[in-house]
């Protein structure tokens, strides 16, 4: 009997083991990544909008990023070279990438540099610069901000609701007002010809 409750234990916590390595790596962020955060390899992701603006993500080994010279730090992916930390610009005729040293584009993610690309673009988007001082004006966030352009164009081809309970209190009025008028009309009628009450 022992031997059978064992067998039949050791089968239950085979049977539970690919689940449960399963679900392990689907918390360390699904394969390859799971390995690469397990074994400590150096990594770092990207997000790519393509021409559908519908986003891809990818996590990819920090060993492919090289030093080119003198662009900065580059990568191969997809047939295609990527910035990597920084804006490679074309000022005075050599090519120079901003914050390489730093990651300035990067977002942190699982501990991880996040970089975020448009796909005819190598550079990263420069997220970090969106909303540098003195670059919106207030009147124009203010006039944004009483638009409702938003909620009318939301609202196009929706027909209003039936406003049932406004009904429903006409209804009701309605009848009260022909109920008190069949009232006094056959009051009326019976003063005026007495013989028909």
């Amino acid at each position: 009997m022992t031997d059978l409750i064992t067998i039949i234990l050791l089968s239950e916590i085979g049977a539970f083991l690919p689940i449960f390595v399963w679900i392990i790596i689907n918390h360390f962020g699904g394969y390859p990544l799971a390995i690469w955060r397990l074994r400590g390899i150096a990594r770092f992701g990207m997000i790519i909008f393509g021409p559908d603006k519908r986003p891809t993500s990818r996590y990819l080994k920090q060993e492919i990023v090289v030093n080119e010279d003198p662009a900065g730090p580059m990568f191969d992916y997809g047939g295609k070279k990527w910035a990597y930390g920084g804006v490679v610009t074309t000022e005075k005729g050599k090519f120079e990438t901003i914050g390489k040293d730093d990651g300035s584009q990067a977002i942190t993610s699982i501990g991880d540099p996040l970089f975020y690309y448009n796909h005819d673009d190598i550079n990263p988007i420069k997220w970090r610069d969106f909303n540098a001082p003195g670059k919106v004006d207030g009147k124009l966030i203010m006039e944004a901000w009483k638009n409702d352009a938003i909620e009318r164009m939301h609202n196009v081809g929706r027909k209003p609701p039936i406003p049932w309970f406004l009904i429903l209190a006409v209804g009701i009025i309605v009848m009260a007002m022909v109920a008190v008028n069949i009232y006094y009309a056959h009051d009326t009628l019976c003063a005026i010809k007495p013989r028909v009450c």
